[in-house]
C-alpha cells in the first residue's frame, strides 16, 4: 500500500479465523492465540493494523460503515 498506492499510514483491518471471532472461544481459540498477538508484533513494527473483526459482521456492514475506514484488509479463510 505504501509503494503501489502511496499510502504514507496506511491502516489495515485485520479480520478474524472463527465465525463471531470465535464468540469468546466458543468457536475456537485462534483470535486470542495467534491473530491478537500478531497484531500487537505488527503494531510494535509501526504497521497500524487494528482487528480481529468478525469477518460476517464487516463485510455485511462494509459499505455503510467501513469503506473508507481501512485501506487494506486481511482476511483469513
Amino acid at each position: 500500500l505504501k509503494t503501489q498506492y502511496k499510502i504514507k499510514k496506511p491502516k489495515i483491518a485485520v479480520l478474524a479465523l472463527n465465525p463471531h471471532a470465535s464468540d469468546g472461544g466458543l468457536f475456537g481459540d485462534e483470535e486470542f492465540t495467534k491473530i491478537k498477538p500478531a497484531i500487537e508484533q505488527a503494531r510494535k513494527a509501526r504497521m497500524n493494523a487494528v482487528g480481529p473483526f468478525a469477518a460476517d459482521g464487516f463485510f455485511s456492514c462494509w459499505h455503510s460503515r467501513h469503506k473508507n475506514d481501512f485501506h487494506g484488509i486481511v482476511a483469513m479463510y
